[in-house]
């Protein structure tokens, strides 16, 4: 099976494609930047192609007949004509839950560099503002906050079951509940939107971006 892959530019990413690549495989690997007739050429067989970047579009697909599978290695798929793609006779899937746990973290990351000052304090540092602000922009303490997770999904479940261990208040809203099993293992409630925008402290997105969610924040 023939199989390109667009990708970045970078050995490193490009040597892990290739390390994972079962050995009936024919693999082409073609960086994301490079011109259009070189990933045509590269692809002109190919019945599957890895997105790994950007730099795929219908009319590209039109010229690698072959190709039944458009596979992304990402979540969201909003930059992806998706009809146009399917009018070609291909398949599209995405990458949904599989960053999952790495999404989960950044996202503590940044809820802890907001209570804790940090993104201010290395910017302080950097300037040698060894005890600029501390007065002037006090932090909180995670624990015991309300947290409200738009979307609870893969990585929104995972953002609640990493909450536990702050012992925060966890309110979710979501187009239809998970199980009320699942609520308890994650010590979250649900809410409508209205009104979990009211009641938490932080808010923290998870949903795919289209039409249904596009302005769901800030629309007025």
């Amino acid at each position: 099976m023939k199989i390109g892959i667009v990708t970045m530019n970078t050995p490193e990413r490009q040597r892990m494609f290739m390390e994972h690549a079962y050995p009936e495989m024919e693999i082409s690997v073609v960086a994301a930047p490079a011109p259009e007739e070189e990933k045509i050429a590269a692809f002109a067989d190919a019945e599957a192609v890895i997105m790994n970047a950007p730099g795929i579009s219908v009319d590209f697909l039109k010229d690698c007949p072959n190709v039944k599978l458009l596979q992304s290695t990402f979540a969201g798929y909003d930059n992806i004509d998706i009809k146009g793609i399917n009018d070609l006779g291909i398949d599209f899937a995405n990458n949904g839950g599989g960053n999952a746990i790495p999404v989960a973290e950044y996202t503590m990351g940044l809820i802890n560099g907001v209570t804790r000052g940090v993104f201010r304090g290395v910017q302080n540092a950097r300037e040698g503002n060894w005890n600029s602000g501390l007065r002037e922009h006090p932090t909180w303490e995670l624990t015991g906050k309300c947290v409200g997770i738009i979307g609870m999904g893969a990585i929104g479940q995972r953002v609640a079951q990493m909450l536990t261990g702050y012992e925060c208040d966890t309110v979710y809203t979501k187009r239809s509940r998970v199980s009320a099993e699942r609520e308890k293992e994650l010590h979250a409630r649900y809410l409508p939107l209205d009104e979990l925008l009211q009641v938490a402290d932080f808010v923290t997105i998870h949903t795919a971006l289209n039409q249904s969610s596009r302005g769901m924040i800030g629309k007025d």
